[in-house]
């Protein structure tokens, strides 16, 4: 119960974002007065389970939600799946670059979007310690949040400002908030917060975490979630983070008609709640001239079924499309690139439990126009 006292707190302040004013602490005791910068980063190595501990996780692998997250020396790789072996992105973050591949294509991810990968790139290797920045941070001040007390220490990075709270507490980092401004000049900020903190291995880790941005609320914004399947030192091949590969079978587009690949399904037996993901975005889909509203027949495995397009879902303006046995074809690219088909009502039941049984990851997936 201890502990979820405390993460209440935490994620109330990131959701709230800039309604609430930190307040700068008064009645300071004298043990937290002459604390250096240099006394805090160490006292959070050792909290986080000692240099000696840290230094021995070579590498420390994870999953939150759909993104399997690989640290290593400062190196930094996501392997985005809605289903492994699935893999339909994968992101590389190697100290000074980005890259990003999506769906079998390439790019180079730049300015605050990089940065915040190489800030996330150096706390995941260091166990989510502050032992990677030793020496690259100044402290600027202690801060209260309610009962909560924390000492924040900034750093400036590719652009970023970056300002990390360490819990006066325990000193364990229990947050961090990067900020800075967008291509088109435009504010940005984004917080992340750790919670939960257990010993794994003799390393302390956090068991939930959330990450939230500000101005983003509602469908797009994210929940807590939380660190799963966390593995230290596992074995890699040679050549893990030289490469960007990803598990995504084949595209091909031509005019009214798409080819690809199921990249992952989702069934809820007690709501008859269907998502059927494909591996086409809106590049295939502009490419096989498909419009808002078209009318397509989707076929996988011997299924066979119509469904409604719209472009992005918030286009959807025909509520028809969500009435028990009907369908929608969209996606949310503030979440991920896929298009999926959505059935919030599959019936009748006999229906949902056919596609349930025979759709299968990586399937060969077709869609065509209805004329």
């Amino acid at each position: 119960m201890k502990t979820k006292c405390k993460l209440i707190p935490i994620i109330f302040i990131a959701v709230m974002g800039t309604l609430f004013t930190s307040m700068p602490v008064s009645g300071e005791t004298e043990a937290e007065k002459p604390l250096t910068t240099e006394a805090i980063i160490n006292r959070n190595i050792e909290a986080a389970g000692g240099r000696e501990s840290l230094e021995r996780v070579k590498t420390l692998n994870f999953q939150v939600g759909t993104q399997t997250y690989t640290a290593s020396g400062g190196i930094l790789k996501v392997e985005s799946a809605l289903q492994a072996p699935a893999v339909f992105e994968t992101l590389l973050a190697d100290e000074t670059q980005v890259q990003r591949n999506t769906l079998g294509r390439t790019v180079a991810v730049t300015g605050i979007e990089a940065g915040r990968w190489l800030v996330l790139a150096r706390v995941f290797s260091g166990c989510f310690s502050l032992n990677r920045f030793a020496g690259a941070l100044e402290y600027a001040g202690l801060k209260t949040f309610g009962p909560e007390r924390f000492h924040l220490l900034a750093h400036d990075t590719a652009g970023l400002s970056v300002t990390f709270y360490v819990d006066a507490a325990d000193f364990l980092l229990k947050r961090l908030v990067m900020s800075g401004r967008d291509a088109a000049g435009q504010a940005w900020e984004q917080s992340g917060e750790f919670a939960a903190f257990s010993r794994q291995e003799n390393i302390m880790l956090p068991t939930v975490l959330f990450f939230s941005q500000l101005g983003v609320s509602g469908t797009y914004s994210q929940r807590p979630q939380p660190l799963d399947a966390v593995r230290i030192n596992p074995e890699l091949p040679s050549d893990f983070f030289q490469n960007l590969e990803i598990n995504a079978g084949k595209v091909s587009a031509a005019a009214g008609r798409l080819e690809g690949n199921i990249m992952g399904a989702f069934f809820d037996d007690e709501d008859l709640f269907v998502q059927i993901f494909s591996n086409w975005t809106s590049t295939e889909i502009e490419a096989a001239g498909f419009k808002n509203n078209d009318l397509l027949v989707v076929r996988s495995n011997g299924f066979e079924f119509e469904t409604r397009l719209f472009i992005t879902e918030n286009q959807v303006n025909d509520p028809t499309v969500y009435a028990p046995g009907n369908s929608l074809f969209t996606h949310l690219p503030a979440r991920r690139p896929l298009f999926y088909a959505q059935f919030n009502t599959c019936s009748p039941k006999e229906k949902f439990a056919a596609l349930k049984a025979g759709i299968k990851l990586l399937a060969p997936l077709q869609a065509h126009k209805k004329k």
